[in-house]
């Protein structure tokens, strides 16, 4: 093999060299760096090592305990916190697992998957109207973040109102229940400088 081919080879599987010096490391200085019982970073206790027993290891509940172990005493944990912290500062997440930290004082939440959660309440809807004589109308309430788009950081995960409320629609048409569709109103109210949430707690 010539040595341009050899050096081809090795560069190859150099990733997988890293990859596996990286897992080396990584147990070494768990093994040997010492532990600790509290973080004062998180204000909170640490998981203890797992009670090894015969029933725990077979039914899977030591491997479960073992892995939140590992996960509070990773070496350098608080190094890898700390960069995570400051990851979500930049990227326009306040620190808090489902908040953006926006502009002009907004603290919004992320948009959540809600199609099995819609369509059990729409259902409960449809359920209610074909037992009643009573008129019914729905409205839905667009997203904070659907309507102040444009103070949401440049890094965020999409809004899809549009898509819920087109197939809330299309659902409540089939049992002709109303539906009155504010997405348009409060964006318009929205923009012309009215505050329609408060900056602080958004859904």
């Amino acid at each position: 093999m010539s040595n341009k081919g050899h050096k081809k080879r090795i560069l190859k599987y150099f990733p997988a060299f890293i990859f596996a010096a990286f897992i080396l490391a990584a147990a070494v200085c768990f093994v040997a760096f010492p532990k600790s019982d509290y973080s004062s970073s998180e204000k909170r206790y640490l998981q203890k090592f797992p009670d090894v027993s015969a029933e725990s290891v077979l039914s899977g509940e030591f491997g479960s305990d073992f892995e939140s172990y590992f996960a509070d005493e990773f070496p350098g944990r608080n190094f890898w916190v700390g960069f995570n912290a400051y990851y979500n500062l930049a990227i326009g997440n306040n620190g808090a697992d489902g908040v953006y930290n926006c502009s002009d004082g907004y603290l919004i939440n992320a948009p959540v998957f809600q199609d099995n959660k819609l369509a059990k309440n729409i259902g409960a809807i449809t359920d209610f109207a074909e037992n009643t004589d009573v008129p019914v109308t729905v409205m839905l309430a667009p997203s904070t973040g659907y309507v102040a788009s444009d103070v949401l950081p440049a890094v965020h995960d999409e809004y899809n109102d549009d898509e819920y409320f087109e197939q809330s629609v299309a659902k409540l048409a089939e049992y002709g229940i109303d539906f009155v569709d504010l997405r348009q109103t409060l964006k318009n109210t929205y923009e012309s400088g009215k505050q329609l949430n408060t900056k602080t707690n958004n859904p």
